[in-house]
């Protein structure tokens, strides 16, 4: 048998053979591909004028590095920043107010991404120069340190070891490597301070959980820009949890219902998945609060925390900031808007104005200083205090005039996607330059319709066109009641004190790597 299976292979394969060979005279035919270099911008990026929407105006205008990095110059290679002088001394009050709480604020100042990675820029960026923004880098820290908080000396991770993955290659956020070792010379910080003396120990624990993948921020403006795709970065992820096997020390409180005594507040650096809050839990063996928001920018997630009913009765014993260095620390609106709510506002304060209307589309009259009598409405010693009936209204545009025919335009947005302050915006008056001595003559607000955003084009190839985006038809909105008051700074002689006791039941961060849910602000009264 196994002789005639012989023959008839040994038949078979010469025909095989000829049916696998093509003929000598047909010509092999291959596909064509027209082989260009991936991920490198085009000349578009290189455009201030091309970044016109409003996701786009954030990452203007990238900058190519080497081995496949992106930059932004306006943010990573910014070269002059920090407060200016007013900015100063509006940092002191928040300080001095915060202090009068029992509160002590530690700021964290994320190294600039271009000083972390100053190599994979060598020769392709001619304007920037690393040592000016170092210089800068260091001023800001010592500037916040001769106000008076405690600042992480974050200089020092410039040269630290272990920091080539600091931040992605094609991403604005820092990784979980740089997460780690920020969270430990924070700790360091923060366990030199008097008041961690008293905060309440407990055992963390980390582990890693699989993968964390980012295709970019950057990448995906440079994906709107110039219509590639950039390749993803995986980075190990890591979750921190209360370890309830440990004993925790002498100082554990295990098992009981206990309330976190710091806070972090931050940007989308802090969310989650970077485990900044849980690096530093178990670096501290405490449980930290993260009350961060993710596109909150500078004030975002302090105004909302400030606002809360968590911060009125549990204040912390330390509150982290953690805060990027292009942040602008000048704008006076930020500190309008924290400062007063620190007191909750008008809420348990001597009422000068008040009044509740019915807004309709368009321009409205809500407040008028007048009818006989022109009270003495002047400077920041005076707060307006504005409840919007829908507590989704996250938007506040708004107008003041003065009794010389000055005006005040006041726009106020609350973060998207932060926790809700239903509906509730605060503000002092304007007291810089001239405002200070100005009387309040009255206040318009406009109910506009949202502003509703095109849909996004699709990438665009190099070699084609912008395409226009199809006209989006305007929205309508219907009539809402508001309840605007104006309150001196002054609480009323009988008014409670600017902060309950903690309560003993309340919101317990019961993982120390995720943020808050359903962090909310509360007034008290009528005005919600």
């Amino acid at each position: 048998m196994t002789s005639i299976l012989r023959k008839l292979i040994g038949g078979m394969l010469p025909a095989a053979l000829l049916l696998a060979v093509p003929h000598a005279a047909t010509a092999v035919q291959f596909p064509q591909f027209d082989a260009v270099p991936c991920c490198q911008l085009c000349p578009r990026a290189a455009d201030p004028a091309n970044y016109t929407t409003k996701y786009l105006s954030s990452y203007r205008t990238l900058v190519q590095g080497r081995d496949g990095w992106l930059f932004r110059s306006e943010a990573d290679l910014l070269m002059q920043f920090g407060p200016d002088a007013e900015g100063v001394k509006r940092l002191g009050e928040l300080r001095d107010e915060l202090g009068r709480r029992g509160i002590e604020m530690v700021i964290m100042v994320q190294p600039p991404r271009g000083l972390m990675h100053a190599d994979k820029l060598r020769g392709l960026a001619p304007q920037y120069d690393p040592n000016v923004q170092f210089a800068s880098y260091r001023k800001l820290l010592d500037t916040m340190r001769g106000i008076g908080f405690t600042v992480v000396p974050t200089d020092k991770l410039i040269e630290a070891e272990g920091t080539e993955n600091f931040f992605w290659r094609t991403d604005h956020h820092w990784t979980p490597a740089a997460t780690r070792l920020t969270a430990k010379l924070t700790a360091e910080t923060i366990k030199r301070m008097p008041a961690f003396k008293d905060v309440k120990r407990q055992r963390f624990v980390t582990r890693r959980e699989g993968l964390l993948a980012r295709g970019g921020t950057l990448g995906n403006a440079a994906s709107q820009l110039c219509g590639f795709m950039t390749p993803k970065q995986y980075m190990p992820r890591f979750v921190t949890e209360a370890d309830d096997a440990g004993d925790g020390g002498a100082d554990s409180l295990l098992g009981d219902e206990s309330v976190p005594q710091i806070t972090l507040i931050g940007t989308s650096n802090s969310e989650p998945q970077y485990n900044f809050s849980g690096f530093l839990s178990e670096e501290l063996q405490a449980d930290v609060l993260n009350a961060s928001i993710v596109g909150g920018g500078i004030d975002g997630s302090l105004l909302a925390y400030v606002s809360s009913e968590e911060f009125r009765t549990n204040p912390p014993k330390i509150l982290l900031w953690e805060m990027e260095h292009y942040h602008d620390l000048s704008d006076p609106i930020t500190y309008r808007q924290i400062v007063p709510m620190l007191t909750d506002g008008c809420n348990g304060k001597t009422i000068v104005l008040e009044r509740e209307v019915t807004l309709k589309q368009g321009n409205n009259e809500v407040l008028f200083n007048g009818g006989g009598a022109v009270r003495p409405i002047k400077g920041r010693n005076y707060v307006l205090d504005l409840q919007f009936a829908d507590p989704a209204t996250k938007e506040l545009r708004g107008q003041i005039w003065y009794t010389t025919g000055s005006k005040d335009k006041l726009r106020i947005d609350h973060a998207p996607r932060g926790p809700s302050l239903k509906g509730r915006f605060v503000a002092e008056m304007r007291s810089d330059g001239d405002y200070a001595n100005q009387t309040f003559l009255g206040l318009d607000v406009e109910l506009a319709p949202p502003e509703v955003q095109p849909p996004a084009a699709a990438p665009l190839i190099p070699s084609a066109a912008p395409v226009a985006a199809a006209p989006v038809a305007p929205a309508v909105v219907q009539p809402q009641k508001l309840r605007a008051r104006i309150c001196s700074m002054t609480p009323a002689a009988n008014s409670a004190s600017v902060a309950p006791s903690p309560k003993k039941a309340r919101l317990h961060s019961t993982n120390a790597g995720a943020r808050v849910a359903g962090l909310e602000a509360a007034g008290s009264g009528g005005a919600q």
